[in-house]
């Protein structure tokens, strides 16, 4: 769908095999609302639900949603001057970066719709089971059980320009190479994320010119709070980072259960802040247990430049 309108999409099961098949791309100028029970998609650059607006705002609600391919997505939202919301139960992405033959011209696929539609997903991108994006926006995101595979594979990537980011997801999985990353997701007002288990694996150090470092969790915000708030986090791979908090102007808060890395070059919990003490920067962190194994790891490292750190965690063992 390519319109300068409302767009609402109901469906019930959709499936598609081949290059540069979406399950469901909308490309709008207003807003868009998008029901689907089951969509599947096989193929290079095909994600199973694709969706971008201008001056528009996003709903997205899906029962099960699955792509396998390079560079395909599972759920991808963008928003410029709107909203994105979605909500799904189960998400399954599995795929490589697509890299066209002969440079970055497409590799010979169809050249509308673009490759991957209106947000992420394009020739070069990794795989990413929930992405969204948005400029001068919210974004909401609340998700089940979300498992992907893959080179650089995300499982949750969202970014808000300019407004609030805010993730409540029951389990991710990601089971990958290179650098991977389990849920990040960043708000320049004010970012946060609620889950109950993050697992993320990168089996080696991916090849070529990719970055080799991998989060399982990533919270991130320019002013307001950065807050997760996680029951168990389980990390393995080379230069992994179980939990990381960034705030520039904000205040960090982390409440974790146990959280284990195994790897070297990597962290159970790291903290950032540049943010002042006077204009309410504060870093809390929580947890009951901070488990590291392997060489040039650390346990928990938290540093606030001008504000102050309160670090209460019942057990460390590095």
């Amino acid at each position: 769908v390519d319109t300068f309108g409302e767009v609402l999409v109901q469906a019930g099961t959709i499936t598609t095999a081949g290059s540069n098949a979406a399950g469901i791309f909308v490309d709008a100028t207003d807003d868009v609302h998008v029901q689907a029970n089951h969509v599947a998609t096989q193929g290079v650059a095909s994600a199973a639900i694709s969706v971008g607006t201008e001056g528009g705002d996003i709903t997205i609600e899906a029962g099960s949603v699955s792509s396998q391919g390079a560079s395909s997505a599972g759920i991808e939202g963008f928003a410029e001057q709107g909203d994105v919301t979605i909500t799904v139960n189960q998400v399954n992405v599995s795929g490589d970066r697509f890299e066209p033959d002969g440079g970055g011209d497409g590799g010979g696929l169809p050249g509308t719709p673009d490759p991957g539609g209106p947000a992420s997903t394009e020739p070069g991108f990794n795989v990413i089971g929930v992405a969204a994006t948005t400029v001068e926006g919210n974004i909401v995101v609340n998700a089940g059980e979300v498992s992907a595979a893959g080179q650089n594979t995300n499982g949750i990537s969202v970014f808000a320009t300019l407004g609030t980011a805010d993730v409540t997801v029951n389990s991710v999985d990601v089971d990958g190479y290179g650098g991977v990353v389990g849920a990040r997701v960043r708000g320049d007002l004010g970012a946060s994320l609620e889950a109950d288990e993050i697992v993320v694996r990168s089996a080696r150090e991916s090849e070529g010119d990719t970055d080799p470092f991998s989060d399982a969790v990533s919270v991130g915000s320019i002013v307001g709070e950065a807050s997760a708030r996680v029951n168990s986090v389980h990390a393995e791979g080379l230069k992994m980072t179980g939990v990381e908090m960034i705030t520039l102007y904000g205040s960090i808060y982390t409440e974790v259960g146990d959280v284990t890395v195994t790897g070297e070059g990597g962290g159970g919990i790291r903290a950032l802040s540049s943010s002042v003490a006077e204009d309410g920067g504060h870093t809390t962190i929580l947890a009951n247990s901070v488990t590291t194994v392997g060489d040039y790891i650390t346990g928990v490292r938290s540093i606030a430049m001008r504000s102050s750190n309160e670090i209460r965690v019942g057990e460390v063992s590095t």
